[in-house]
Formats: structure tokens, C-alpha cells, sequence
């Protein structure tokens, strides 16, 4: 008879855990972070226009991609590169125009 091996468990950090859902094609935000699980439908997105080009053309490269959805495809892949790599300098408009006013206010 057999002895059961407990269930092993693995940890894996952030950026690991979210290259290997971009890398296996996962769609199912559920499996997405929360807070992240709109990464999953921009994943879909890129992948259905990789390959629509590549079912059309043999081969995806921007430059077979119409206007519109070259457009669509650059704003898809930014938006899940800011999703991933959010860059922490960025603040939001008004903040920063209250921040140069306040500089403006500081005596030279």
C-alpha cells in the first residue's frame, strides 16, 4: 500500500505569478489578482488580434494591422503594461497642477 504524499505548495511572488497567466494565455479573471482582473480581458483582446493577423497574413507584425485596430492592439497592450507595471511617479492631473502652483508660491 501506498503512503499519500501531503499536498505540496509553492509560493511565488507578483510578477512571477503575472507572467505566468500572460505566458499560458489565462482569460478567466477570476484567476487574475484582485485589483488586476482586468488583465485578463486585455489579454484576450491582444491574443484574438495576434492572431486574426496571423490567420491572415502568416505571421503577426503591427504593420499588418489595420488603423483601428492597431490602435486598439497598442492601447490593449499599454493598458496591461500599466496594469502590471504600474509607474508610481505618475499622479493625476489636478494633483499635479497643485503641486506647481505650490511651487510657484515658494519664495526664489
Amino acid at each position: 500500500m501506498a503512503i499519500a504524499e501531503p499536498p505540496r505548495r509553492i509560493t511565488i511572488d507578483l510578477d512571477s505569478y503575472l507572467e505566468l497567466l500572460i505566458e499560458k494565455d489565462v482569460f478567466d479573471a477570476d484567476s487574475w489578482p484582485e485589483g488586476m482582473r482586468a488583465g485578463a480581458e486585455l489579454l484576450r483582446r491582444i491574443r484574438e488580434i495576434e492572431q486574426q493577423c496571423v490567420a491572415e497574413h502568416g505571421q503577426f507584425h503591427c504593420d499588418h494591422l489595420a488603423p483601428g485596430v492597431e490602435d486598439d492592439y497598442l492601447s490593449a497592450v499599454s493598458a496591461l503594461e500599466r496594469l502590471i507595471e504600474p509607474d508610481d511617479d505618475l499622479i493625476p492631473w489636478e494633483e499635479f497642477k497643485v503641486q506647481l502652483h505650490q511651487q510657484s508660491q515658494r519664495p526664489q
